[in-house]
């Protein structure tokens, strides 16, 4: 899975992120395990929780592991 297909603008920390992005982000990752949903839902923001679920992800797919998600797909390591 790519998941900068479904991205509109890179995802990262210090980034403007994209708060539909970083939702949409949440949401699939938790899906897949890899985040615990709150009970009140999820924050709009990008926060460390997400940044480890990108880097375990990138860990885990053999990419870069920089914590940046970006339109198209990410770097392979």
């Amino acid at each position: 899975m790519s998941l900068g297909s479904i991205l509109k603008t890179a995802i990262g920390r210090g980034l403007p992120n994209d708060q539909d992005d970083v939702l949409k982000l949440k949401d699939m990752f938790a899906d897949s395990g890899r985040l615990v949903k709150p009970r009140d839902g999820f924050s709009p923001f990008f926060d460390r929780p997400l940044e480890e679920s990108i880097i375990g992800f990138q860990a885990e797919n053999n990419l870069l592991t920089d914590g940046f998600l970006r339109p198209g797909g990410g770097d392979r390591a």
